[in-house]
C-alpha cells in the first residue's frame, strides 16, 4: 500500500509541489493510518510510510470524523472573492482625445487640463 504513495519531493518548484488526492485515496491512507495505530505505531510513522506530511493525515482524519470542513480549492474558496462575468460591449464610434495630458513624477498623470489650469499648476509648483 505505502509503496504506491509518493508525495512529490521536487518537480522544479523547490519542493513545494502539492498533489490533490481523490476521496478513495484519502480513505485508503486513513485506513493505513488506523492499521499503523492499531499496531502501536504513530501517525508520524504512517505518514512517513505513505510519504505524505503527517499534518495532512491529521486533517483528513478530522474531516472524516466531521470535526473539520474539507478544504475547497481554487479562487472561489477565498473569502470575499465572487465569480464575475466579462461581457464585451461595443466600442464608441469615435474616441475623443483627452485634451492636454501632463505627466509628472512617480507616474502622476493629469488629463483634461486647460491652458489656464496648467499655468496655475506650474506657478504652484515653483
Amino acid at each position: 500500500m505505502a509503496a504506491k504513495w509518493r508525495w512529490p519531493v521536487d518537480n522544479g518548484t523547490g519542493g513545494n509541489a502539492r498533489r490533490l488526492y481523490s476521496k478513495p485515496e484519502r480513505q485508503a491512507a486513513l485506513m493505513h493510518m488506523r492499521r499503523v495505530l492499531d499496531e502501536g505505531g504513530t501517525v508520524a510513522r504512517a505518514a512517513t510510510e505513505l510519504r505524505i506530511p503527517k499534518h495532512t493525515l491529521y486533517c483528513w482524519r478530522e474531516v472524516a470524523e466531521g470535526r473539520r470542513k474539507p478544504k475547497r480549492r481554487g479562487r472561489s474558496a477565498r473569502p470575499g472573492w465572487k465569480p464575475v462575468s466579462i461581457v464585451a460591449t461595443a466600442m464608441p464610434a469615435a474616441v475623443t482625445s483627452p485634451g492636454i495630458v501632463v505627466l509628472g513624477p512617480r507616474g502622476l498623470r493629469m488629463e483634461g487640463l486647460t491652458v489656464a489650469s496648467i499655468a496655475e499648476l506650474v506657478r504652484a509648483l515653483d
